[in-house]
């Protein structure tokens, strides 16, 4: 295991020789997330499922349908999750794609302040989201933490907390079961398979609002999980924030 100052000085010693590039396009950038790139990331737009985030069709919603119905979409209704409300800074395609995957699979981690700023971004459009005073890495199991390195949600939390002011607690959450990849499995699936994979350690949740913080987010699912863990541990507000919508 390198440790982190060593780290942060070699890559400081690099970019005196190779000027930090772009992760996405790989141009010149100083934060390695260039301005064109960030301008590109196509957002997720409103109107928005009230809890999940996916975008509404209201096309298909009757105007007598009641309030419910309207708010949520159809995977809400049909199977409702524990946050109360999830966003997403933009859809995982494009350089948001690229500067995830520079990150979670070749290391490069000088790309996390960049990467804090949209999802405090994120944060301060949101009215809701914005009450949320202490943020919560989604964990890794430890097995799957030692093979990565790091833990990219718990990465970006702790720059979101120092660039939002806010408290951070990245030891609330644990994962205590190795589960498989979530990859090719449908809602249901990856809820099942993260059905009491998470756990909060030694004492209960903080009072107030709790914002989990993960990179990517398909169905809800592993924020579904760890929410249910916050619940059976006193939590009465759990919203979620990831980077990337899939």
């Amino acid at each position: 295991m390198v440790w982190p100052w060593l780290q942060r000085l070699g890559e400081g010693l690099v970019d005196l020789v190779f000027p930090p590039n772009c992760v996405a396009c790989h141009g010149p950038a100083p934060e390695y997330l260039c301005a064109s790139c960030i301008a590109s990331i196509r957002r997720v737009e409103r109107p928005l499922c009230h809890c999940c985030g996916r975008p509404l069709d209201l096309l298909s919603v009757s105007p007598e349908s009641s309030f419910r119905e309207r708010a949520l979409c159809a995977r809400c209704r049909a199977l409702p999750v524990e946050f109360d409300r999830c966003r997403a800074y933009g859809w995982y395609e494009g350089a948001l794609r690229e500067a995830i995957l520079a990150l979670k699979y070749h290391g490069k981690t000088a790309v996390i302040p960049a990467l804090a700023e949209l999802l405090r971004r994120a944060l301060d459009e949101d009215p809701v989201l914005s009450r949320a005073r202490t943020l919560v890495p989604v964990p890794l199991h430890p097995r799957r933490r030692r093979e990565r390195g790091f833990n990219q949600a718990e990465l970006l939390a702790r720059a979101l907390a120092a660039q939002s002011g806010r408290a951070l607690r990245c030891d609330l959450i644990v994962k205590t079961r190795y589960t498989r990849p979530q990859v090719g499995l449908n809602a249901e699936q990856r809820r099942e398979n993260l059905r009491d994979a998470f756990a909060v350690q030694g004492e209960a949740a903080p009072a107030g609002p709790i914002l989990l913080i993960d990179d990517v987010t398909t169905t809800g699912a592993t924020f579904h999980a760890c929410a249910c863990a916050l619940r059976a541990a006193g939590a009465t507000t759990i919203y979620a924030l990831a980077l990337a919508r899939d």
